[in-house]
């Protein structure tokens, strides 16, 4: 049998092909990034989804009430398909690779950019530049705020961490002075 993994990653690949094919692609990944927050902060909903006792066709009845009209089609289909296989318990892996390939269809670097006060346009500009040239993809911020970083910042991206906040050079300058190697 096959894992559960597997089977999310083949609908969201299918579905990622369908989007494309049907030119609703990003109508599709809005509509995940809408959906995704709901699964998270709504623990009956994705009891619901997951629910054996409830039928398929009252689950998807709920769903098109709830849905129709403010998610593309497509969705409710996934939804009709998992419903009526058992599967709506991957719903929301489903979502995640999806955003995983869409991310990689659009070449887009996702960057977790942490500073301790906002970044403005020009600083923002300042590390896009060198990671594009080096990724060959388009970066985009996820921003957060961090006060304790006291300034500077830490980007996340792919397996790396670049940490260019002021508390990690104190942090860094404090073991050189415990050593007394200076």
């Amino acid at each position: 049998m096959l894992q559960k993994s597997t089977i999310a990653r083949r609908y969201a690949s299918a579905i990622l092909s369908l989007s494309k094919e049907f030119n609703v692609l990003e109508a599709v990944n809005a509509d995940f990034k809408t959906l995704k927050p709901l699964l998270n902060e709504s623990p009956e909903f994705h009891n619901f989804l997951s629910n054996p006792v409830v039928n398929a066709k009252q689950k998807i009845r709920v769903i098109e009430k709830i849905f129709g009209g403010t998610v593309q089609p497509l969705i409710i289909k996934l939804l009709d398909v998992l419903l009526r296989y058992d599967r709506g318990d991957i719903f929301e892996d489903i979502i995640d690779l999806f955003s995983e390939l869409y991310i990689d269809e659009k070449g887009i670097l996702p960057v977790k950019l942490t500073s301790a006060q906002p970044l403005d346009e020009k600083e923002k500009a300042l590390l896009r530049q060198p990671l594009e040239e080096l990724s060959h993809k388009t970066v985009e911020f996820e921003e957060s705020i961090d006060e304790s970083l006291i300034g500077g910042f830490i980007a996340d991206f792919s397996v790396y961490r670049l940490d260019a906040s002021i508390s990690k050079s104190l942090d860094d300058f404090r073991k050189v002075l415990s050593k007394g190697s200076f």
